[in-house]
């Protein structure tokens, strides 16, 4: 991982995916690891992982009604919660394991413009989830690191591991729990879409969308979005690149995230 200054205080943070090419971290200032988006502010100086691509892009990508509710599983430091607030009229509930991380999560939140309709429970999403109403929307940006060496830090190799909230939980979750028309939409690893299409078949999800993604044009994909339900639709497929052969980030990118990033 590389820190570039920018900006005075700020810092730009990459990292190098499976020699798969730079990946946008991190935005915030140094002295106070806040991490600015448009319209809210996200204090991470506690928290087990900090905020990074993949859940902007989920809060940006996933489809979400007008009103009703949603259940951000693995909140964090509220990020994805926080976005789909800014989107919509919904109620979301974050849920996060980590108390420390769900006691930050609970600042942002409360210091968002959508203090009245986000609130955070700490806590095993898995049981959390079984004593709420059944959302309309569930998303999540779960650990995937279920192969790769643990963390000496416990809580960051927690929060970062697929040990207690896997993929597959969260897919047998949303075939419990969803409202009748209700959506999953989660991000993985590319190599995982076969995995959760065979998962979501058996549990009789249907797969919506499927959004693989990039870091850039000439790379293969790294993530996959998926949408799924119990609504039988036409699925839509697309491709997302986050930058350019020049380095540059891609006009779709921009689209996406433009109303989230200040940077953009």
């Amino acid at each position: 991982m590389s820190a570039t200054p920018i900006a005075g205080a700020a810092l730009c943070l990459w990292a190098d995916v499976a020699g798969q090419g730079r990946i946008f971290l991190y935005f915030c200032t140094v002295k106070e690891m806040i991490f600015h988006m448009k319209q809210f502010d996200l204090r991470q100086e506690r928290s087990a992982m900090k905020t990074g691509t993949d859940g902007v892009l989920l809060g940006a990508w996933c489809r979400l009604p007008e009103e009703g509710t949603v259940l951000d599983i693995g909140t964090g430091t509220g990020l994805i919660a926080l976005m789909t607030a800014q989107r919509s009229q919904c109620s979301i509930t974050g849920i996060e394991i980590d108390p420390t991380t769900a006691e930050e999560a609970t600042m942002n939140a409360a210091s968002s413009p959508w203090s009245e309709r986000v609130r955070i429970l700490a806590g095993d999403a898995m049981k959390v989830a079984e004593g709420l109403p059944c959302p309309d929307v569930i998303v999540s940006n779960p650990p995937f690191f279920k192969t790769t060496l643990r963390s000496p830090d416990a809580r960051r190799s927690e929060a970062r591991h697929g040990d207690t909230l896997t993929v597959d939980s969260l897919i047998e979750l949303a075939a419990e729990r969803l409202a009748p028309h209700g959506q999953l939409s989660l991000i993985a690893p590319a190599d995982r879409l076969d995995d959760i299409e065979v998962q979501a078949a058996m549990l009789r999800l249907n797969m919506q969308r499927i959004c693989m993604v990039k870091s850039a044009a000439h790379k293969p994909a790294i993530r996959v979005m998926v949408q799924m339900g119990r609504d039988l639709t036409a699925i839509e497929r697309s491709e997302m690149a986050i930058r350019d052969a020049a380095g540059e980030y891609t006009p779709e990118y921009r689209k996406l995230t433009n109303e989230f990033y200040t940077h953009i």
